[in-house]
C-alpha cells in the first residue's frame, strides 16, 4: 500500500491535485515512522512546502515493523540544513 502511495504522489495529475489541496502536512508519532513512510512524508512535504513533524524517540514501539527512532535525528538535521527549525521540549507535561 505504501509503495502504491509513493507511486501515486509522483503521478503528475495526483501531484497537481495534492499541491492544490495541501497547505500543511502534519506527522504525529513520528518516532514510529519506517523508512518507506519517511519517503512518503518527504514527498508530501515537497508538494505542500510546509510540514510539522512531532514525536518522542523514547516512545518508539514499532521497531518490529521497521520504525527507527534514529530517523528523527536525521530528519532534524535535514530540516536545519534546509533552513527550517527544530525544537525540543525542555519539560515533560505528561501526567
Amino acid at each position: 500500500m505504501l509503495d502504491g502511495a509513493l507511486d501515486l504522489v509522483e503521478h503528475p495529475r495526483v501531484r497537481a491535485e495534492l499541491a492544490r489541496r495541501l497547505q500543511l502536512v502534519v506527522v504525529d508519532e513520528f518516532q514510529d515512522t519506517s523508512p518507506i513512510q519517511l519517503a512518503l512524508f518527504v514527498r508530501l512535504h515537497a508538494i505542500s512546502g510546509r510540514s510539522l513533524w512531532v514525536g518522542d524517540r523514547k516512545q518508539c514501539i514499532f521497531e518490529y515493523a521497521g520504525a527507527d527512532p534514529v530517523l528523527m535525528e536525521a530528519v532534524a538535521s535535514w530540516v536545519e540544513r534546509e533552513g527550517g527549525t527544530s525544537e525540543r521540549l525542555s519539560e515533560n507535561r505528561r501526567s
